[in-house]
């Protein structure tokens, strides 16, 4: 997610021009007024369920919990606009990195310029937090 905010930050400014101080990009990050918008993706079922449930549970990690709380906090600051989890069979990231994910799937969204899910998925956003 850090470095998620690192090129969005860049982005915007790319998009934007680059007359913002450091300061005024930090003011429009705890707004939520960078663009373009994140949106993140896990394929983790119980980080999803424990960043969008209403209370923040303990995790069976307890060293997560701070991530969790963080997730959480950029979701309620819309610094990350939305969170996702989707199967790992849809995880074309997965595939790049672990080989995991059927070469089919990284042709398709090769050829296609998008990932179309095949299985269930799960969205969470600052409205269902």
């Amino acid at each position: 997610m850090e470095i998620a905010i690192l090129v969005q930050m860049a982005m915007h400014q790319v998009l934007n021009g680059c007359e913002e101080t450091a300061t005024d990009l930090a003011h429009r990050m705890e707004e939520g007024l960078l663009q373009p918008s994140v949106d993140a993706v896990v394929d983790a079922k119980a980080v999803f369920d424990a960043v969008a449930a209403a209370d923040a549970c303990t995790p069976m990690e307890c060293s997560l919990k701070l991530h969790l709380l963080s997730l959480r906090d950029k979701l309620m600051q819309n610094i990350l606009r939305r969170l996702y989890w989707a199967d790992t069979r849809d995880m074309v990231a997965d595939g790049m990195t672990k080989g995991g994910v059927h070469r089919k799937l990284l042709v398709a969204v090769s050829e296609a310029g998008k990932l179309v899910l095949e299985h269930t998925c799960a969205v969470c956003s600052k409205t269902t937090v």
